[in-house]
């Protein structure tokens, strides 16, 4: 019997942007970090950029925030750059640095949201953006060969508060924290969507001591017209030797969980995935962190109850669990395979060359066949023999209303590997975009 998807993928759109910041950096659109809604009849996309013209790879110049009302006019305003990357001193020494600000994961209550009883939200029109910036000597940050990950001056959190007042976005205080600062043991690892509870916010995260080792929420909660994080609750409960990716880039045994999502179910349940990076992340396939893992529970549950595992879904690269507005999940992820597609065994980090979107079916939520969202060498040809190759990654699922109705988006990242290599970005490279339609 032939599986009917109950998904199609409407029109794709290449939302490419180029910036010349004042401080003489070069930056192309990377990754839509966040989309989110503002008003009933505004949303606003989060776009992060990435340096090129250096011989640098993940040197982040923040993010560039557009509001729009329609998908005709995604990202044709002019940005709203408060959430880009900046110039201060060092907490510690009082030397200047420059804070690579990395995928900033938002909470916004709309203006005119209500609680599930129906009374007006009393946090409506604000929000938060949250996540973990590199700071690098302001003598290195202009160097045209660069290791972020080796020559830097620590890892640090951005809180910042938003606000939308008098027709427009803004940024009403930022906060440069130590991690221990804004919760211990919390690493900020999200991506996608939030949930709401109540008049808190959801928000993935990965955990070390002194909290357990593993992945979670952290609930973010205003008080005295601040958002802050108010307590942790673990979802996946696991014995742990290693931080989560992004505080030790690459660890050297134990599986470690990074860039955790969350899809809200209408059964009120929430469905947690993450990506794993496991202790050989620049090893072929097969390996064991290539697997897929889902748990369902429901807000204040800990931990949630795991209900898949399937080995071998996905190469090292960002997956996310996502949602429609009539509940019905669905998985991004990139194609499983050994090999790239000249048919030579590389390191499953850098297979990023297929695109998918698996429907999640039956109680176990089990991936069905899937569409191809993207394919990178069939749509844009293949790469040269000496010119690396093609990422089509960091896919995440959206819920906005536009043009006055409910619709679901879908958003990733493409570029050409040689860009980290002081090439210019190829035509291709930026943030697509992406309608999905759910038959229900």
């Amino acid at each position: 019997m032939s599986f009917h998807s109950p998904f199609q993928i409407g029109e794709k759109k290449l939302l490419r942007k180029i910036i010349a910041t004042e401080d003489g950096r070069n930056g192309v659109s990377g990754l839509a970090s966040s989309c989110f809604q503002v008003t009933p009849n505004l949303s606003a996309i989060a776009i992060n950029m990435r340096t090129f013209g250096k011989s640098v790879c993940d040197f982040e110049l923040g993010h560039d925030v557009y509001l729009f009302d329609s998908f005709e006019n995604i990202a044709q305003s002019e940005p709203l750059t408060f959430l880009r990357s900046f110039e201060d001193r060092h907490p510690d020494n009082g030397s200047m640095v420059y804070y690579s600000r990395y995928d900033g994961f938002i909470g916004f209550v709309p203006v005119g949201a209500t609680l599930p009883d129906g009374h007006p939200h009393p946090h409506a029109g604000t929000g938060f953006c949250v996540g973990e910036a590199i700071a690098i000597p302001l003598s290195l940050s202009q160097s045209d060969a660069l290791n972020v990950y080796d020559q830097n001056s620590g890892c640090f959190f951005i809180l910042t508060q938003l606000e939308f007042k008098d027709g427009t976005l803004r940024e009403t205080e930022r906060n440069i924290l130590h991690p221990n600062e804004f919760l211990a043991g919390c690493l900020t690892s999200a991506l996608g969507a939030p949930q709401f509870d109540g008049e808190d916010i959801l928000m993935p995260c990965c955990s070390v001591p002194p909290l357990p080792w593993g992945e979670g929420l952290v609930r973010m909660r205003r008080q005295n017209g601040k958002w802050r994080p108010e307590r942790y609750s673990l979802v996946t409960s696991e014995p742990g030797t290693n931080p989560p990716m992004f505080s030790k880039p690459y660890p050297s045994d134990g599986l470690s969980g990074c860039e955790c999502s969350i899809a809200p179910l209408a059964t009120g349940e929430l469905l947690f995935t993450c990506r794993e990076w496991g202790p050989h992340p620049w090893s072929p396939e097969p390996l064991e962190a290539s697997r897929l893992r889902l748990w369902l529970g429901r807000p204040g549950q800990s931990p949630f109850r795991q209900i898949l595992e399937k080995p071998h879904f996905h190469t090292l690269s960002p997956i996310t669990v996502n949602a429609t507005w009539n509940g019905v999940p669905y998985l991004l992820a990139n194609e499983y395979s050994q090999v790239d597609w000249k048919g030579k065994a590389i390191p499953s980090l850098n297979i990023r060359e297929k695109l998918l979107l698996y429907p999640l079916e039956g109680t176990d939520f089990a991936p069905q066949e899937p569409l191809v969202l993207c394919d990178v060498v069939k749509e844009f040809g293949p790469p040269g023999p000496q010119d690396g190759g093609w990422f089509a990654d960091h896919p995440m699922g959206w819920r906005l209303k536009v043009g006055g109705r409910q619709r679901n988006f879908v958003t990733w990242r493409v570029f050409h590997v040689r860009e980290t290599q002081k090439v210019e970005p190829s035509e291709h490279s930026g943030v697509w975009i992406a309608e999905i339609f759910d038959n229900q």
